[in-house]
């Protein structure tokens, strides 16, 4: 897409007004870290980047040393989460097209532009980037959509347009669930029906189903593709539109209590979860056992996949980090099988 198309989804007077509250933004947030550095005992909230800073001045705090032989392989490195809070402040994809990516989520959700981002044109490649209206009473102040075309910095052997061929192939017309929807970021709405309704009238294709939560709600979520591996799923325990006893009926998809999380909420599209498709779940709760001291708050079996839900300390709202585990599906020629996607 020419740059032109850039500009046309911002003016110049919207690109002033965002790096003036990004440039002050940025001020905030060093006096608050310079602050904070000085009082290691504190507690910290903080997002992915400062989490690790946090355990460091925790370390330094307990008097534990990485410059001698203080630190041993059996020693528990893992997180005091009674001293650290990890806020949740975005959800990222790689997509091809961030300028499309931006455009959904501006006419389907309550969003605006990020006070700190490209114009989406940056020298290391594009951004899409914009914040959830409303989400105050989530797990942080506005939650962040980022999509990102880093097109100058390539990984790996397959091209990004490939893996959105995959997932074009293996999702279809959402008529099934399949492996890659359960990359998705979940959110939390009072009722379905202005999403189901608005959906079906641009005739943007969702798949439905229905669960019961922990605390015995019927739950709906519909699974909605934005663009490449973009993937929500909204649900809600209020909608008018599905006869449930034509959805099919999944196991648990959030592991807190519906009811709880209502209290006090009057807005729309609370993110309460993100999910993963992995090769190996209990790889991947170590990793977050150890370095942001998750927990399990729900796992099972049962259904011939792995599914293991963590909790982390997040405030004032709990955040859910899911992996799903699911024997191997070679539809669209590839297929989740060990550290990687791997080709059949």
């Amino acid at each position: 897409m020419s740059r032109k198309g850039y500009e046309e989804i911002e003016t110049p007077s919207e690109y002033r007004s965002r790096w003036e509250r990004g440039f002050l933004i940025s001020i905030f947030a060093a006096v608050i870290w310079i602050g904070s550095g000085t009082q290691a005992s504190s507690k910290f909230t903080s997002s992915l980047v400062f989490d690790h800073r946090s355990r460091t001045a925790h370390r330094e705090s307990d008097s534990i040393s990485t410059e001698d032989d203080t630190i041993t392989n059996n020693d528990d490195l893992s997180l005091d989460t009674s001293s650290v809070t990890v806020n949740v402040t975005k959800m990222t994809w790689a997509v091809t097209d961030v300028v499309s990516a931006r455009q959904w989520f501006h006419r389907y959700l309550a969003t605006s532009k990020a006070a700190d981002g490209c114009n989406p044109h940056c020298s290391c490649g594009d951004q899409g980037r914009v914040e959830l209206n409303g989400t105050v009473l989530g797990c942080q102040s506005m939650f962040g959509l980022h999509t990102v075309d880093s097109f100058s910095k390539p990984s790996g052997p397959l091209s990004l347009e490939y893996i959105e061929g995959v997932f074009d192939t293996k999702l279809g017309d959402m008529d099934s669930y399949v492996d890659v929807m359960d990359f998705h970021l979940g959110l939390f709405v009072i009722n379905l029906d202005p999403w189901i309704e608005l959906f079906e009238s641009d005739g943007i294709p969702v798949h439905a189903i229905k669960w019961t939560s922990a605390d015995k709600k019927s739950m709906v979520s519909i699974i909605v593709r934005v663009i490449g591996t973009v993937i929500l799923e909204i649900c809600s325990e209020h909608q008018s539109y599905f006869d449930l006893s034509s959805l099919e009926l999944h196991p648990l998809r959030f592991a807190g209590e519906i009811g709880v999380l209502k209290q006090g909420i009057s807005q729309d599209l609370v993110p309460i979860w993100a999910s993963r498709a992995s090769s190996n779940v209990t790889r991947d709760y170590l990793f977050w056992r150890d370095i942001l001291g998750a927990k399990i708050v729900w796992e099972d079996t049962t259904t011939g996949s792995t599914m293991r839900y963590l909790e982390i300390n997040t405030d004032p709202t709990v955040f859910e980090i899911h992996f799903i585990q699911r024997p191997a599906d070679y539809s669209g020629g590839m297929s989740i099988l060990t550290s990687k996607i791997t080709t059949e």
